[in-house]
Order: structure tokens, then C-alpha cells, then sequence
């Protein structure tokens, strides 16, 4: 076993004996030039390109314009300095141009590799993260970064590291894209089984019929085809108490825990999590018209349009916030919350909302948005059916996702043992 030493950082903690201690500015040179970019010509790096903890671009449907941007050249190391957390930086691959946001090392006296992983490595990020300034669009400082240490061992074993880790996370990555790919399976297996539910019921041998709707498609011979004026008891918004005017003079936005909860169709999304927002006993009463109490269908009228949401309560009090409508179905909410979530419901919603970049429809259209309408009976079967159904996937999914959660945990740990020699390279 090799001497260890103390790095006198604490979120280093030991390294090798043998192994150098520097800061970053001392081993690099950045790059700080700019250029006009042709997007005719031209090939350009954005943050969106880049692929979390991966040396990996993807393309996207961004479109830039012709301006001066930053030169990158093949070989450089571009890294994240816009919400470090985001942990992306890439060895880029091409002759080009990238946003400015990439702190661009052009040379490294040592194997680029070996930086780069440091680079990405767990508590590297972590403190760059801690150092950010600005709460919308938190970044880091360039001398900040330049002036952190970096501990490095001989270039043979920086190369020995490097090629390590190389094998080491792409076999990660490729166990990753399988679970991935099985999840995708799963949703859309999911999404299968609520269409067939909710546009053919649960009898394989029931007759069908056309239902002059023609993102439904065929449905039982003796259901109905409404509009969800008809099919629900209400539909409402944020708005519905007031004027916008009122709405100012009588509702205040708080940060800590008041009456009532004021709930966004993101407050109840998986995909990130947002500041609670909270407001007083007078708002509470006045957006009365508006107040959630469990089984209301909430669904996103603005930007991500087609998310759909079946509400359970997430405070004592809770009443709409803006940007969402709520409907309460005068059958069974469960089953048009399913009828709402299948593909083609959420593609109608979107068609609704429009092809502007922010997307939007409002109460009125909603309610002229046609539907189905099965026995109430027939309605709560299949409800029934389809929440047994979609709890056992929703569950499969989980447990895929935990696997993607253990699987980067493994990887974070793993380079961040390798480039501080906590673990030797054998």
C-alpha cells in the first residue's frame, strides 16, 4: 500500500505522498478569443449540447445567430461556469465556437483526461457550486475556479487513471442508457394501457363505434361523446375570484409556511423541486372560488401544456395558483383525469395552446374541449382498473430509476477516489 499524506484540504482529504500540489492557474492556459460565427459554416457549442458527467455532445433544435461568440478548438476543455451543479464539461471535439458561460482551457501540462474527470469530480463541483453569485442565473468566477488546487500525480499514471476511468464510465454510461431504455418502454407501455381503458373500456368484447373525435378514434357502442363543459361540475383558474387588479390588492406571495399553500401544477412535477409558495387567511378567502380540497384535476395551461395532475392535498389549506386550471369531473375525476393524461389528449391540449414559444390556453377553450363519457359505473371500473395497472409500472419504473440514482452515485464516487489516490489504478 502506498504512503498516504494529508492534502491540508478538507474536501480532499488524503492523497499519495508522491503526488503534486498545485492550482489550477499555474498548469493551464485559457483561451479568451472570439470570432463571428456563420451558423451556415460554422459548428457551435451551447450548455444544452453538452451531456451531464459525460465527454458526450447532443444535438438540439436551438438555432444561433450570426455573432461573435467564443473560438474553441479541438482538445480544448470547456467547462460550466453557469449553475456549476449542472456538472458539464466536455473535451471538445471540434474547430469552433462556444457560449461564453465555458471556461475554455486551451493547454494543461499534463493528460487533458485526467483533468477533465477532476473536473467533473464530485467535491470539485460542490465547491464551485458554493461560490456562485446571482440567484436567477447563478455562476462562477474564472479566477476562482483558476485558483483551486489540483493534485497531480506523474503524467504515466495521470495516463493510467485516465484510461481507467475511460473503461470505468463507459461501461457505466452504457448500463445507464439500458435502464433508460427500459423506462421508456415502461411509459410508454403505461400510456398504451390508459388509451385502451379509457377510449375501449375494459370488455375486449364490447362493440364499437366511431366517436367523430379523431384524436379518440372508435369507442363502445353505448358511451357518450360530451365536452368537458358537460362532463365536469366546474372549471376554473387562478383568476376566477377577481381582476387582475383585485388579485394585486388582495393576494400576497409568501416564502414560509402561512394559512394556506398556494399549489403550481411544478409543486406537484417529479421532474425538479421548487421553493413552496404560501399565502395569508384573506387570500385563502378570497380566491375561494379557487381553493383545492383533494380530487380535483389540475392541469398546466401555460409552457408545459398537456401536464395533467390528479390533486392530493399538500398542506391543511390549499388553494390554485396561476398558470394551472383546475377541473372537478361530475362522474368520477379519476377517470377523466386518465382520459386527460393519454397521448392524444395531451397533443390536443397542445394544439389548443398553439404554436407560439410559450404556449397557452385558457378555461373557456377547455371547456369546449370534447370528451368521452361512459356509464359512471363503467367510469369507476375502469379507473379502479387503470390505478392497479399504473401503480405496478409507476413502481417498476422507481425501482429503474433508484438503479440510475446508484449507478451515478457509484460513478461520482468512483472518480472522485481515482483523481484525489484514494484508490490506486492496479
Amino acid at each position: 500500500m502506498r504512503k498516504m499524506k494529508d492534502s491540508g484540504i478538507e474536501w480532499i482529504g488524503k492523497i499519495p505522498d508522491i503526488w503534486r500540489q498545485t492550482k489550477l492557474k499555474y498548469v493551464t492556459k485559457i483561451r479568451s478569443e472570439n470570432g463571428m460565427y456563420s451558423p451556415e459554416q460554422d459548428s457551435y457549442i451551447g450548455l444544452e449540447n453538452i451531456v451531464s458527467r459525460s465527454n458526450k455532445l447532443i444535438e438540439t433544435e436551438t438555432i444561433y445567430e450570426s455573432a461573435l461568440y467564443s473560438i474553441c478548438k479541438k482538445g480544448d476543455i470547456l467547462f460550466n461556469k453557469l449553475r456549476p451543479y449542472l456538472a458539464k464539461a466536455i473535451i471538445s471535439p471540434i474547430d469552433g465556437f462556444c457560449t461564453g458561460e465555458l471556461l475554455n482551457i486551451k493547454h494543461f501540462d499534463g493528460e487533458k483526461r485526467f483533468l477533465w474527470y477532476y473536473l467533473l469530480s464530485d467535491k470539485f463541483i460542490e465547491v464551485v457550486n458554493a461560490s456562485t453569485y446571482g440567484a436567477k442565473m447563478p455562476r462562477a468566477n474564472t479566477d476562482f475556479i483558476l485558483n483551486l488546487p489540483v493534485f497531480l500525480p506523474p503524467l504515466p499514471e495521470q495516463k493510467k487513471i485516465a484510461d481507467f476511468l475511460d473503461g470505468k464510465c463507459t461501461d457505466i454510461d452504457q448500463i445507464r442508457a439500458d435502464i433508460e431504455k427500459q423506462i421508456e418502454i415502461l411509459t410508454d407501455y403505461k400510456k398504451s394501457v390508459i388509451t385502451e381503458a379509457v377510449t375501449k373500456g375494459l370488455d375486449p368484447k364490447v362493440k364499437l363505434k366511431d366517436s367523430g373525435i379523431k384524436w379518440v378514434g372508435k369507442i363502445p357502442e353505448h358511451w357518450n361523446v360530451s365536452k368537458m363543459k358537460y362532463a365536469c361540475s366546474k372549471i376554473t383558474d387562478f383568476t376566477a375570484s377577481g381582476s387582475f387588479a383585485d388579485l394585486a390588492a388582495n393576494v400576497t406571495y409568501l416564502d414560509s409556511p402561512d394559512y394556506a399553500m398556494l399549489i403550481r401544477t411544478a409543486d406537484l412535477s417529479k421532474k425538479r423541486e421548487v421553493q413552496p409558495i404560501y399565502i395569508d387567511k384573506h387570500a385563502y378567502e378570497y380566491l375561494s372560488n379557487s381553493n383545492l380540497f383533494g380530487g380535483e384535476i389540475l392541469l398546466s395551461n401555460i409552457g408545459s401544456v398537456g401536464d395533467v395532475y390528479y390533486f392530493e392535498p399538500l398542506y391543511e389549506k390549499c388553494s390554485l395558483a396561476p398558470n394551472a386550471i383546475m377541473a372537478i369531473s361530475k362522474k368520477s375525476s379519476r377517470y377523466l383525469y386518465y382520459f386527460l393524461s393519454m397521448p392524444s389528449a395531451t397533443e390536443e391540449l397542445r394544439q389548443i395552446g398553439g404554436n407560439a414559444v410559450q404556449q397557452k390556453f385558457n378555461k373557456t377553450q377547455l371547456r369546449q374541449l370534447a370528451c368521452i363519457a361512459p356509464p359512471f359505473e363503467e367510469q369507476k371500473a375502469i379507473a379502479s382498473c387503470l390505478d392497479e395497472k399504473c401503480s405496478e409500472i409507476d413502481s417498476a419504473i422507481e425501482d429503474k430509476q433508484k438503479q440510475l440514482e446508484t449507478l451515478e452515485d457509484y460513478k461520482k464516487s468512483l472518480i472522485f477516489e481515482y483523481v484525489t489516490g484514494k484508490k490506486e489504478v492496479v
